[in-house]
């Protein structure tokens, strides 16, 4: 018995000893040149994913720890909204990342995952520079859209973070801070008052009224100031499905002969979800709507 007891020991031993280093130790197997990360999962499928993700997240921590800037103006809800967009096109752009090692016990599949850091610094390169390129062409422009270029700088300046985390080094932009700063100097002694004409765009009043904060402006209770008006015009249409109605909406935001107009068509359950539906869709184009307005 005693034996036998032993023999097992044997055997149990080196089936225990082929546990890779690299589940506790990822540094082990990861080269400098790279991002790596383990995930976990009932099926090897699951464990890749997981092992991404934990790359994405391994990621946007170290950018977010590291994150340096030299444009106080920009606020927090900007910054916010910017690393939120430059965040799901990282994700996308993870498509890169390989998974060199695999194992599984009893009751789990492990995948290490791998990301090269040089050839996803480059991603990152020509993404700022197409938001370089647009910025350059809006500031250069007659008719600058400042709320967009806020955007578009604040966007640019998240990817620059997540370069310099890549690589060490940052990215150069075209448009200088000062240059952002005086556009939005300018606003400052600019008061404005927004007049909503339609109770259920209150949601979308408050989005238009943070954008209008961001680059500068004034936004007053006081009906005196020069008006900034949002009006929603609406059309039923016919509609055959049972439970859902159909509406045309038309938003125009007005001030000083000029205006900008947002359109769009939507089907709800009720007119209120409708509306509900036409703000959210609403929202990713008041940029270039509040750009056309002049003050």
């Amino acid at each position: 018995m005693l034996k036998i007891f032993s023999i097992l020991i044997i055997i149990i031993q080196p089936t225990l000893a082929q546990k890779p280093r690299w589940l506790s130790d990822i540094q082990s197997k990861c080269k400098p040149s790279q991002l790596c990360a383990v995930g976990e999962g009932a099926s090897l499928n699951f464990a890749k994913i997981n092992a991404t993700t934990e790359i994405s997240k391994i990621f946007s921590n170290k950018v977010k720890s590291s994150f340096r800037t030299n444009i106080e103006y920009l606020s927090e809800e900007t910054i916010e909204s910017a690393t939120e967009k430059i965040q799901e096109k990282t994700e996308m752009e993870l498509s890169g990342v390989e998974h060199p090692f695999i194992y599984e016990d009893e009751t789990s599949y492990y995948a290490f995952a791998t990301l090269n850091k040089r050839k996803f610094a480059d991603k990152i390169k020509n993404e700022f520079k197409s938001i370089n390129e647009e910025l350059e062409s809006l500031s250069d422009s007659k008719k600058s859209n400042i709320f967009k270029m806020n955007t578009l700088f604040a966007q640019q300046e998240v990817l620059n973070q997540q370069y310099l985390v890549l690589t060490g080094f940052e990215l150069r932009s075209f448009v200088s801070v000062k240059k952002i700063q005086d556009y939005i100097q300018k606003n400052k002694a600019k008061k404005i008052y927004l007049y909503n004409q339609n109770s259920n765009l209150d949601p979308l009043k408050k989005q238009i009224e943070q954008f209008f904060h961001d680059v500068g402006f004034d936004v007053s209770n006081d009906g005196n100031h020069q008006k900034v008006i949002l009006k929603l015009n609406e059309t039923q249409e016919y509609f055959k499905v049972d439970g859902f109605v159909k509406y045309s909406f038309t938003l125009t935001i007005r001030s000083n002969h000029s205006q900008g107009i947002i359109q769009n068509t939507v089907i709800g359950r009720s007119k209120e979800q409708a509306i509900s539906k036409f703000i959210e869709q609403s929202k990713p184009q008041l940029e270039d709507t509040l750009g056309k307005l002049r003050f």
